[in-house]
């Protein structure tokens, strides 16, 4: 990836560092992303970071995506496997969906912290939808503790081609974006 994003333009600068850790001059960016990944950083070092990266005016948006919606079956599905079997071994921190913004808002000096609800719908058909939840990590997790995982994936594809008899469903996979804004300086009269 890093070779890609260099070839795309001679002024990228790719640094491999943790969010953490990355060392850049301050006051030299206008906008710093997280997506889908804060929640794993220490998101309150991250943001004074950020803070200190960012020109007056920049901005720090982190994304993430909220539990996927869509029709009915698709919801039913995904409440009971929630309740049944992922959320016992979802971190901590996907659970609480405030996380993001309020790390954020509690680093002293933002101008504004606002947090948007942003709608995703794709269409897909039930086999894509399985093939998502195999990303989420606690729907891995989960799955590492069967004796057959691919046994489970299979009944949950079934269970979708039952509920939305169409070929593809409209899933939502709506994102949680916080935009976080660095102060202008004050003027002087």
């Amino acid at each position: 990836m890093s070779a890609a994003l260099r070839e795309l333009h001679p002024a990228i600068h790719v640094l491999h560092t943790s969010a953490e850790e990355a060392v850049i001059a301050p006051s030299s960016l206008d906008l710093v992303t997280s997506a889908t990944a804060f929640y794993w950083m220490d998101g309150q070092r991250v943001a004074q970071q950020a803070q200190r990266w960012l020109r007056p005016g920049g901005v720090l948006a982190v994304y993430r995506y909220a539990i996927i919606g869509g029709p009915d079956g698709l919801m039913a599905l995904m409440q009971r496997e929630m309740h049944r079997r992922w959320d016992a071994v979802r971190h901590p921190r996907l659970r609480d969906e405030d996380y993001s913004r309020r790390t954020i808002a509690a680093v002293p000096g933002w101008a504004s912290v606002d947090l948007f609800q942003v709608p995703n719908i794709v269409p897909l058909p039930p086999e894509r939808v399985v093939g998502f939840l195999r990303t989420a990590s606690y729907v891995h997790a989960y799955t590492r503790s069967l004796a057959d995982p691919e046994a489970y994936y299979a009944t949950l594809e079934a269970e979708l081609r039952r509920s939305c008899p169409e070929p593809l469903m409209p899933v939502d996979f709506g994102l949680e974006l916080v935009l976080a804004r660095n102060p202008w300086p004050q003027r002087r009269p």
